[in-house]
């Protein structure tokens, strides 16, 4: 079952980037403004599901990484538009018949009409409720529980939310994944975090193993993803490891909410040490448009 919900997820995110994947190409001369290339990298990733395509999708367009990393930004930030999907599709049980209705009219639409898009955010969906259902057996299994236990050393929870997801390569599925062992309370508060800012690094293996045979530029934006959650990851999981998180299992919403805050924190990071570095040039140097 739960690579059967992954399948339909990756699936679902495919359906909708064929049909939206051209979004980004047609909207190219909006990254001449920084604000607006954040914006359009967040809707995108919002609408497609999937940062790592945006970023692919970016680092086609042969853009100077100057204009292309407020997309990067705002791509990271759309991306945890899956994970509060994913917690109101657990909040709300209910919704599994409106789902099942919105499977069947979104694939008379694609009949009629020839839409994919909406038939791919109806597997979308139904992808994530069977990755949560299935993920609650998984705390029964002793392997299982090993890894969890392993999972308490920050560290290691860092290496196995990035490895999941680079195999994976979908920080939605991986995500959806962990929520689902939330809502089994499986997982404890301390190891959550960790979890979610390696699976933040493990997307970034799809827009790399794309720019190996890529332009210098298209190279260029794949490092800047990385860097984008290297860094982030450096300044706020030592902060995080401050703070003593209470001893309880930790949440599906618990989980949307560190994984949003983690992106909009590392976009502030990112944002003061641009504002930071005009002050930092020698006097009578020239600054750079």
């Amino acid at each position: 079952m739960l690579l059967t919900g992954v399948a339909l997820f990756l699936f679902g995110v495919g359906l909708m980037g064929e049909e939206l994947g051209g979004l980004g190409v047609r909207l190219a001369g909006t990254l001449q403004s920084g604000r607006r290339g954040f914006f359009l990298g967040l809707l995108t990733t919002a609408a497609l599901q999937s940062s790592s395509a945006v970023t692919v999708l970016l680092a086609s367009l042969g853009r100077p990484l100057a204009e292309s990393f407020p997309v990067i930004m705002g791509a990271n930030v759309g991306t945890t538009v899956t994970a509060w999907l994913q917690w109101l599709n657990l909040s709300a049980p209910s919704l599994a018949g409106v789902r099942t209705a919105l499977l069947l009219g979104t694939t008379l639409l694609y009949l009629l009409r020839g839409r994919r898009w909406p038939v791919g955010f109806a597997l979308l969906l139904t992808g994530m409720d069977l990755m949560a259902s299935a993920a609650a057996p998984l705390g029964e299994s002793p392997g299982f529980r090993a890894l969890l236990s392993a999972a308490a050393d920050p560290l290691t929870a860092l290496l196995i939310g990035a490895g999941t997801t680079a195999v994976l390569q979908s920080s939605g599925a991986a995500v959806g994944i962990l929520q689902g062992l939330c809502a089994a309370g499986q997982v404890p508060v301390t190891a959550v975090a960790p979890l979610l800012m390696g699976q933040n690094i493990g997307t970034c293996a799809t827009a790399l193993l794309a720019s190996l045979t890529g332009t210098r530029e298209a190279r260029a934006v794949a490092l800047a993803h990385l860097g984008f959650n290297c860094v982030g990851t450096a300044v706020l999981l030592p902060l995080w490891l401050l703070v003593p998180p209470p001893a309880a299992a930790a949440t599906p919403l618990g989980a949307a909410v560190i994984h949003s805050a983690f992106n909009l924190l590392t976009c502030c990071i990112f944002c003061c040490l641009r504002a930071a570095v005009p002050l930092l040039r020698r006097p009578g140097t020239p600054v750079r448009r």
